[in-house]
């Protein structure tokens, strides 16, 4: 220390010259993802899953129970029906409780594509049903639940106008091998998809719902990644052999559906053209 600077200045330039030297320590900041709509800050404990699937059947066993006791004491005793039936709804109730956590906790953890494609499968089966076994009124039931599940999902309504807009299409061809009856059957549809993906649009609008699987995105995914030429050829092929079998047999049905699949993948494959021009 030089002699003459006071040892407190000295020390205090000393301390000044250390905290040069020293890297300031920065705290990291917190920055956690945020949730999306569909997300909880509820984290689901290891093998909570399993616990309320036996619970739930475990009260399904007990709603079984009930149901046959109230049958057994039907005819002898008011006062057992009244206690009987009052428990078999108090489980009844604790049974769709259950479902309906489960149904959510499924929905969260699968995958948004899978959803919509099982709904598709579900809606086509529901069609065929719909002119074979029970009314096309009656159909109406099961796009009403399709469109619960879409919403409940976060997916993008328009994947339920987009079926509305390819069955459009198919209906003139339907007209023109003379199949007047599918049409009108096609037709009501259309109307049934339009209606569920026009509300759901409205919901989507006044509540700003941000979906897992949003329809740009999606779209562009596939007209970038799937080989649509390959697609192109395929059906061509196809729909060629259905023409030739149709002077055989019988298969105008087949021969116009085949037409129309065809020239649905020529002009997806011509808009891919499109895009990578541009």
């Amino acid at each position: 220390m030089p002699k003459d600077i006071p040892y407190s200045e000295y020390y205090k330039r000393k301390m000044q010259e250390e905290f040069k030297h020293q890297v300031p320590h920065i705290q990291p900041k917190f920055n956690p993802r945020p949730l999306q709509p569909h997300q909880t800050h509820y984290s689901k404990k290891p093998g909570e899953s399993a616990i309320n699937k036996i619970i739930l059947a475990v009260l399904i066993l007990l709603f079984l129970i009930s149901f046959i006791s109230l049958i057994i004491f039907l005819p002898k005793s008011n006062l057992s029906l009244i206690i009987i039936a009052v428990f078999g709804i108090i489980l009844l109730f604790l049974i769709l409780t259950l479902l309906h956590k489960l149904y959510e906790h499924t929905l969260v953890k699968t995958n948004p594509i899978l959803i919509i494609l099982i709904v598709y499968i579900l809606l086509t089966v529901n069609m065929f049903l719909g002119a074979k076994i029970y009314s096309i009124e009656w159909a109406f039931l099961g796009f009403i639940i399709a469109t619960v599940i879409v919403y409940d999902s976060k997916i993008d309504s328009r994947f339920l106008i987009l079926p509305a807009l390819l069955l459009l299409g198919y209906i003139p061809f339907l007209l023109i091998g003379k199949f007047n009856a599918i049409a009108e059957n096609i037709a009501i549809y259309v109307y049934y998809f339009l209606v569920c993906g026009v509300v759901l649009q409205v919901i989507e609008h006044v509540k700003k719902i941000t979906n897992r699987l949003n329809f740009d995105s999606f779209s562009k995914g596939m007209l970038r990644e799937f080989d649509w030429i390959k697609t192109c050829i395929l059906t061509g092929i196809f729909s060629i052999g259905v023409i030739i079998a149709n002077r055989f047999y019988e298969l105008p049905l087949l021969k116009w559906t085949s037409v129309y699949i065809f020239l649905i993948s020529l002009i997806i494959y011509s808009l891919t053209m499109f895009k990578e021009e541009k």
